[in-house]
């Protein structure tokens, strides 16, 4: 992980947004003591689970319009159970 000072984060922000694309970026103050992390946003995403919330999501929209179409349990077993 590459490691920056606030001073520098602050005058090369747009290159370290650039970088954080690669890998995080830890920055420190001027103690030496890491203040703050600069990653991706899918990494971001990968951390706090987002991308398995939006699954989440997609796949209740799914059944919400799977069941307005005639798909119930008992379709979907008859479907599952097809062997042509």
């Amino acid at each position: 992980m590459r490691s920056v000072t606030t001073h520098d984060a602050e005058t090369a922000f747009a290159a370290l947004v650039a970088s954080a694309q690669q890998e995080p970026v830890a920055v420190t103050r001027d103690d030496g003591q890491t203040s703050a992390v600069l990653m991706s946003y899918a990494d971001y995403q990968r951390i706090t689970g987002q991308t398995r919330l939006d699954l989440i999501d997609v796949m209740h929209r799914m059944r919400t319009h799977a069941a307005a179409q005639g798909l119930d349990e008992a379709k979907l077993a008859e479907l599952l159970a097809d062997d042509s």
